[in-house]
């Protein structure tokens, strides 16, 4: 009988073992942890707190200096130039929404690049607000 203490030991270790490996194959099938872990990762992970909204005259002037680069861009004859105007254009348009959120003007968050017609629409709505860049 000196083995049955033994025999127990392997039984949980092995129902443990089982249990972590169908948990494994559950957050492998459905691409996301289990609820539990997710909670645990919570507890653990200190909340940072919201980062303090940018001031509207800092946007102002990032909103400036991104129309800027966009006009240098679309002025030279760099290498890479389509690849240069988008990567200038989305950002253009980021700093075009980060302003009219700050200012309350309803603005489209997605998809990046903006059509001509938002882009046009959100600059007019700016302008009408006083802002210049």
């Amino acid at each position: 009988m000196d083995y049955l203490p033994h025999y127990l030991g392997v039984l949980v270790l092995a129902a443990g073992a089982g249990h972590l490996l169908y948990k494994a194959t559950e957050w492998i099938a459905a691409g996301h942890p289990p609820v539990s872990v997710e909670r645990a990762v919570r507890r653990l992970r200190p909340s940072a707190p919201d980062p303090e909204p940018m001031p509207g005259v800092l946007l102002e002037l990032e909103l400036a200096r991104v129309a800027r680069q966009l006009e240098q861009v679309r002025g030279s004859e760099a290498q890479g130039l389509a690849l240069r105007i988008t990567a200038c254009t989305i950002a253009y348009d980021d700093a075009l929404v980060a302003c009219c959120h700050s200012y309350g003007i309803e603005a489209p968050n997605r998809p990046r690049p903006l059509t001509a017609g938002q882009r046009l629409e959100a600059e007019s709505a700016l302008l009408s607000h006083g802002v210049q860049w």
